[in-house]
């Protein structure tokens, strides 16, 4: 006949105590072997290399419809078929930076911590986008975005649904 424990230092220790030295490797394992599908970090794009055209200029940035309007720096840079690189500063800082190459794009927003991106054309509801489409080379209307040379030789970019606007100077 089977004996019984008669105490509890006899019985089998399988509560929580005995399955710890087994969890941690197994969670491991888990996170290991369950991959995440997210984007892979893009490399900057050199933007000093030949074919790529590079602007630089001031601009002003309205956020939109309740927001102050934001004085600084403008970068726009554009290469190869479907490639631009575009940044806004007010130095010492860097408010945004976009860029779109080969099927995907990026739109960080650093002071935010705010990275936005996608592997198909960039969205046409984000200014930055917008303003590479409206001088580039093969400008094409985009609907909800109004575009207009200025008469002291800049340019106004607006959305009138969102208030966002940015208008500005570049060099040629």
């Amino acid at each position: 006949m089977p004996s019984c424990p008669t105490s509890l230092s006899q019985r089998r220790p399988w509560g929580i105590p005995f399955l710890l030295p087994y969890m941690a490797p197994l969670a491991a394992a888990l996170q290991l072997l369950s991959g995440c599908a997210s984007m892979p970090m893009r490399q900057p794009l050199d933007i000093t290399g030949p074919g790529w055209k590079v602007r630089e200029g001031q601009a002003t940035w309205t956020p939109g419809h309740a927001e102050s309007p934001i004085n600084g720096e403008l970068t726009l840079a554009s290469g190869p078929p479907n490639s631009f690189f575009v940044q806004f500063s007010k130095p010492p800082f860097t408010l945004v930076t976009g860029q779109a190459s080969a099927g995907s794009w990026i739109l960080e927003y650093p002071l935010l911590r705010k990275t936005l991106a996608g592997r198909e054309a960039p969205p046409l509801d984000r200014v930055w986008f917008v303003l590479a489409n409206a001088l580039g080379d093969q400008r094409r209307p985009i609907p909800g975005w109004t575009f207009a040379k200025t008469p002291d030789g800049g340019w106004a970019l607006a959305n009138r649904r969102t208030g966002e606007r940015l208008e500005g100077f570049l060099s040629p």
